[in-house]
C-alpha cells in the first residue's frame, strides 16, 4: 500500500521519484502507535517526528509547482491562507514546530515554509490522495484569481 501511495504523489508532480534525503518528502503510514512504514524508506527525522506527534493514520508531504510563489506572497507572520470558499490551510515556519497545541487538525493538511511544503495528513487511509487533491484544487484558486 505504501508503495501505491508514494508512486500516486510522484505521478501527481508532488514529489520527486527520488528525494533528497535531507528533504522532508515522503509517505508515512501508521503501523501500531509509534511505528510508521515509510517511503522512501529512510524520511527525514522531522518528518516522522511530526507524525509521531500528532498520532496520524497516514500522511504524506507535497510540493506541489505553485506553492513556491504562494510562499512568496505570504506576509511575515501570516498564519494561515484563506480560501474563497472560507476554508483555510494553515502556515508553521517549519515542520519542527508541528505538535498536537500547535495544530488544527481537523484541516488535515499545513504548509511549512522553511521546508516549502505541504504536510497533509487523514485518520482514514483512503482518504489521503483525495485529501492531497483537494488541497491542490484549493491553492490553484488562489493563483488563478
Amino acid at each position: 500500500m505504501i508503495s501505491y501511495l508514494y508512486k500516486k504523489v510522484v505521478a501527481s508532480g508532488w514529489a520527486p521519484s527520488d528525494p533528497d534525503p535531507a528533504d522532508c518528502m515522503g509517505v508515512l503510514v501508521r503501523k501500531q502507535r509509534g511505528t510508521y512504514i515509510t517511503m522512501p524508506t529512510a524520511v527525514n527525522d522531522a518528518l516522522l517526528d511530526a507524525a509521531l506527534k500528532l498520532n496520524i493514520i497516514a500522511a504524506l508531504t507535497m510540493r506541489p509547482e505553485m506553492l513556491d510563489g504562494i510562499l512568496a506572497s505570504l506576509m511575515p507572520g501570516q498564519t494561515e491562507l484563506r480560501f474563497h470558499d472560507g476554508s483555510q490551510l494553515q502556515i508553521l515556519d517549519s515542520i519542527m514546530q508541528v505538535d498536537q497545541s500547535s495544530i488544527k487538525k481537523f484541516q488535515y493538511a499545513c504548509v511549512c515554509r522553511q521546508e516549502r511544503l505541504i504536510l497533509v495528513w487523514h485518520d482514514d487511509l483512503t482518504n489521503l490522495i483525495p485529501q492531497a487533491a483537494k488541497i491542490e484544487e484549493r491553492l490553484l484558486s488562489l493563483v488563478s484569481c
